[in-house]
């Protein structure tokens, strides 16, 4: 496994690639070692809670008692910031909420209804084609009605930025919450793994 990750950290430095062992007992977990939850019980942004969590994990990598510990949450994913203009909206006769739900159906798709046939049932999704949508150019190709019945792009009515961001985050009792996998080292065992993680947590110096 060691080996391994050497490898892949020399394939892809851009990306978080990792292996990790499996259960000892086959059906009880998806890997070997422990999985834990990092809150962040003081509300704060997404951009402190990364920060915390590299901090953690560069203090948790640092002792001999730990082995592969990582996470796959990132806060620099790519993304587009779509920024509706909503004056011009308003003067087209468009509903804000009009703007949006086009924008969702065409980019992210929607459900519409479900069916029954040959023996089975079937879900309809409203979504454009993947090779309509690859580019924030291709917006242009979509439109709105206003309130008088006409079509309106939707390039007119907003731009987009690029930006960075969570590809998604995820909540542990209520409070936003990043997920660390790890192992215990070779020698060690899971309750001086656990021993460890929370005297890292803590900011505790090893005992």
């Amino acid at each position: 496994m060691t080996r391994l990750n050497a490898e892949l950290k020399k394939i892809a430095p851009e990306a978080i690639a990792f292996a990790v062992m499996p259960p000892s007992i086959p059906g009880l977990g998806t890997q070997g070692g422990f999985s834990f939850w990092l809150q962040d019980r003081s509300g704060g942004s997404i951009e402190s809670l990364n920060q915390h969590l590299q901090t953690f994990l560069e203090a948790a990598r640092k002792r001999p008692e730990l082995t592969g510990v990582a996470s796959q949450f990132t806060a620099a994913v790519p993304q587009l910031y779509a920024d509706v203009d909503r004056d011009k909206a308003l003067k087209q006769g468009i509903a804000i909420g009009d703007v949006y739900q086009t924008m969702q159906a065409f980019l992210g798709g929607v459900y519409v209804n479900q069916f029954n046939r040959f023996g089975r049932q079937w879900r309809v999704f409203l979504q454009a084609e993947g090779n309509e949508r690859n580019s924030p150019s291709d917006i242009a190709q979509f439109y709105v009605r206003n309130n008088d019945g006409a079509m309106v792009p939707l390039s007119a009515l907003e731009s987009t930025t690029p930006a960075f961001g969570p590809q998604y985050t995820n909540r542990f009792n209520v409070y936003r919450a990043v997920q660390v996998t790890g192992a215990a080292a070779p020698g060690y065992s899971s309750g001086q793994a656990l021993d460890v993680l929370e005297q890292v947590g803590q900011g505790r110096a090893p005992e």
